[in-house]
C-alpha cells in the first residue's frame, strides 16, 4: 500500500509544495484502491462534503452512486498541481481534482475527467 503512494508521489511533478502533493496523490490513491475493492463507503469517505451529498440519486448511498459509475483504473501518474487549496493530479487515464478542507485534508471534488479541448472537463465523479 504505502509503496504505491511512494511510487505515485514520486512520479507526479508540478507547482505545489511537495508535501500537498504528496498527500493529496495519497487520497487518490486510496480513492482507487477503495473502488478497486468494491468499498464504495471507504471511497465516499474520500469526496468532499459537497460531492458526497449530490452524487447519489434520491433513494441511492453514495457508495452505491460512487460504484455505479465504474471509475476506470487511472494509469501512470503524468502531473500533479497544487494551488493553495486546490489540486488537479493528472494521469494516463484519469484527472481528478481535489480541494483542501481545514479538518479534513484533501478531499475529492472530481474524478474520472477527461479533458475537452474548449471545454471544461467532463468527469464521471462529479456534483451537479
Amino acid at each position: 500500500m504505502s509503496a504505491v503512494v511512494a511510487a505515485t508521489a514520486a512520479a507526479l511533478t508540478g507547482c505545489g509544495a511537495a508535501a500537498d502533493e504528496d498527500d493529496a496523490a495519497a487520497v487518490v490513491d486510496r480513492f482507487h484502491r477503495a473502488l478497486a475493492e468494491g468499498d464504495g463507503r471507504a471511497a465516499c469517505r474520500l469526496l468532499s462534503p459537497r460531492l458526497e451529498s449530490q452524487l447519489p440519486a434520491a433513494g441511492e448511498s453514495c457508495a452505491e452512486a460512487v460504484l455505479a459509475k465504474q471509475v476506470p483504473e487511472p494509469g501512470r501518474p503524468v502531473e500533479a498541481s497544487v494551488y493553495g487549496t486546490m489540486a488537479q493530479l493528472r494521469y494516463d487515464g484519469d484527472t481528478v481534482f481535489l480541494t483542501e478542507l481545514e479538518r479534513a485534508g484533501w478531499r475529492i471534488v472530481a474524478a474520472a475527467c477527461s479533458e475537452v479541448p474548449g471545454h471544461p472537463y467532463d468527469c464521471r465523479v462529479s456534483a451537479g
